[in-house]
C-alpha cells in the first residue's frame, strides 16, 4: 500500500492502470473529461445539462453508459481525483498523480452540498466520527459509538458512548458518555506528540527497513553472492598483476566476469517486481503526517487510520494503542488490562515497537511527565506517556 498501487475494483474516470507497474497512470483521453466535469458544475451549470452535452458527444462513463446526474455523484466525491490514495487504514496524500486541483475539488463539494438544502432537501448533518471501529469501552470491551443530543438552548453536541449502555441502559455499563471531538483530538495529539519525534520517527524507518528485508529472502541472497564474486575477482586481477598466471586465469576471469553480470541483472530484476522504499522516501513520508494541519478533520482521519490501533476508555484513564505493522490486530479489553501500563507500573525510556500501549491516566505523577490533560466530565484526566512492558 505505500507504494500506492492498484489493489482491485472500478478504475475510476479519468484514470488507467499500468500493466507492468500496477500504478495509477493519468488517462489522455477520459482525464480532459473529468476536468471539464468538475468545472462546468463548479461555474454553476446544471448537473443534468452537462450529463445531455456529455452523451450529445457520444461520451460515456467508466462502465459504458449514458451520463445521468447521478453519474457525477461518485466522482465528485472521489478523492482520488486530487491524488489522494487510499487502501484500508493507509492514507497516502499525493500516492497517485493529480487530475483535478483541490481549489477546484473544494468549490465542487461547496455547490453539491448548497444544491441539496437548495431543492429542498436538506442534507443530514455529515458528522464524521472518526474513532470509530477503533474505540472500545474499558469497562466491559463493547465498541463505542457516535451519537447526538441537543440542549435546551438548541445547540447540538456529539458523543461516543458504549455500545452495552446505549442499547441496554446504565445496569449493563455505566461508563459516561464522553465528548467526540476533544477525544479525537486528544488522540491526534498523543499520536503526534508519541510517533513524530525525531528519534522515534528513525526508529520507525528502521522497522520498515527491517520488514522489507523480511519480505524479499532472495535480493539479500544475491547481493550476497554479488559481493563474493566481487570479491573473487579483486583477488584474481591482483594476481595477474603480480605475474602469476595458469592456462586457466584467462577463463577464470571470464567465468567471474559473466557471473557478476548475471547477478545484477538478477537483482535489477527483484528490485523491480517490488521497489525497495529508501530512507529518505520513508522520512519524507512520515514527514507528511508531522507537517500536516491538525485542525483539519481529514488529517485527523489520515493520522488515526493509519497508527491508532485501538483505543480503550476507564472512567480515570485513556488507553492507546498504536500500530506499527501491517499485520496489526486489534489489541483486546484483556490484553489492555493485562498491560503493566494500566496497573500504573514505572515510566520506562520510551522506545517504539509493534504494539506499544501508552496511557492517559489520572495518577499523580511528577510533573514533567504530565504532557497535558484531556476534560472528562468534571474532572480532567492529565497523562503520562510510557510503555507496556
Amino acid at each position: 500500500a505505500l507504494q500506492c498501487k492498484y489493489n482491485g475494483g472500478v478504475v475510476p474516470l479519468g484514470f488507467t492502470i499500468g500493466k507492468e507497474d500496477r500504478l495509477y497512470h493519468i488517462d489522455p483521453e477520459t482525464a480532459p473529461i473529468v476536468q471539464e466535469i468538475f468545472s462546468r458544475y463548479a461555474d454553476g451549470e446544471p448537473a443534468e445539462k452537462i450529463a445531455t452535452s456529455l452523451n450529445e458527444r457520444g461520451l460515456r462513463t467508466r462502465t459504458g453508459k449514458p451520463f445521468v446526474k447521478n453519474s457525477f455523484f461518485q466522482i465528485f466525491r472521489n478523492r482520488r481525483y486530487i491524488g489522494e490514495y487510499r487502501y484500508k487504514d493507509i492514507v497516502t496524500p499525493g500516492g497517485i498523480p493529480t487530475i483535478v486541483d483541490e481549489d477546484l475539488f473544494n468549490r465542487v463539494q461547496q455547490r453539491f452540498e448548497q444544491n441539496k438544502i437548495a431543492h429542498g432537501r436538506p442534507a443530514k448533518e455529515d458528522v464524521s466520527y472518526l474513532l470509530t471501529t477503533k474505540l472500545f469501552c474499558g469497562k466491559c470491551g463493547t465498541l463505542m459509538g457516535g451519537e447526538s443530543g441537543t440542549s435546551h438552548m438548541g445547540n447540538t453536541y456529539y458523543y461516543y458512548k458504549c455500545g452495552n449502555a446505549k442499547r441496554h441502559g446504565k445496569a449493563h455499563c455505566d461508563l459516561k458518555a464522553i465528548r467526540k471531538e476533544p477525544l479525537e483530538r486528544f488522540v491526534v495529539d498523543t499520536a503526534i506528540k508519541v510517533i513524530f519525534s525525531d528519534e522515534i520517527i528513525e526508529q520507525l524507518i528502521d522497522l520498515v527497513i527491517e520488514a522489507q528485508q523480511k519480505e524479499n529472502t532472495r535480493l539479500p541472497v544475491l547481493k550476497d553472492q554479488l559481493r563474493d564474486t566481487e570479491k573473487r575477482l579483486a583477488n584474481l586481477l591482483e594476481a595477474i598483476e603480480q605475474g602469476i598466471l595458469t592456462p586457466t586465469t584467462k577463463q577464470r576471469l571470464d567465468e567471474l566476469e559473466a557471473r557478476k553480470e548475471a547477478l545484477n541483472t538478477s537483482i535489477l530484476e527483484e528490485e523491480l517486481k517490488k521497489p525497495v522504499l529508501t530512507r529518505e522516501w520513508i522520512r519524507f513520508w512520515l514527514e507528511k503526517f508531522r507537517k500536516g494541519d491538525v485542525g483539519s478533520t481529514e488529517h485527523q482521519r489520515q493520522i488515526i487510520d493509519t497508527f491508532v490501533n485501538s483505543v480503550y476508555v476507564f472512567d480515570d484513564r485513556v488507553v492507546l494503542n498504536f500500530n506499527f505493522t501491517d499485520d496489526a490486530k486489534t489489541v483486546t479489553r484483556e490484553e489492555v488490562l493485562g498491560s503493566s501500563a494500566v496497573d500504573n507500573a514505572p515510566p520506562h525510556p520510551q522506545t517504539i515497537r509493534s504494539g506499544d500501549f501508552f496511557v492517559a491516566d489520572g495518577t499523580e505523577r511528577e510533573p514533567e511527565q504530565v504532557k497535558a490533560g484531556y476534560h472528562y466530565g468534571s474532572g480532567i484526566l492529565p497523562f503520562a506517556i510510557f510503555n507496556s512492558v
